[in-house]
């Protein structure tokens, strides 16, 4: 099975890879089993990639998209009323 790529809207890419392997304490490497017309859901965080958390691998912890609390934790941004 080769990996797929998430490009945009519509859009994603099959392409080779060498074998994955550990580099650091938190990473894993998993085999998904799943078949062609399978649903699959993930869920995700939203982070900035550039604040004193992001910087640090902390994305779930980002201060730009979840400043007093957790609003982008999993692609949830709550709107703010007033």
């Amino acid at each position: 099975m080769k990996p797929i790529s998430y490009k945009g809207v519509r859009k994603m890419s099959v392409f080779s890879r060498p074998k994955l392997t550990i580099q650091s304490p938190p990473d894993a490497v998993l085999r998904v089993t799943i078949s062609e017309g399978d649903r699959v859901v993930l869920p995700f965080n939203i982070a900035c990639g550039f604040c004193f958390n992001c910087h640090r691998g902390h994305t779930e912890a980002c201060l730009t998209m979840n400043p007093e609390e957790l609003h982008a934790a999993y692609g949830y941004v709550c709107a703010v009323l007033g």
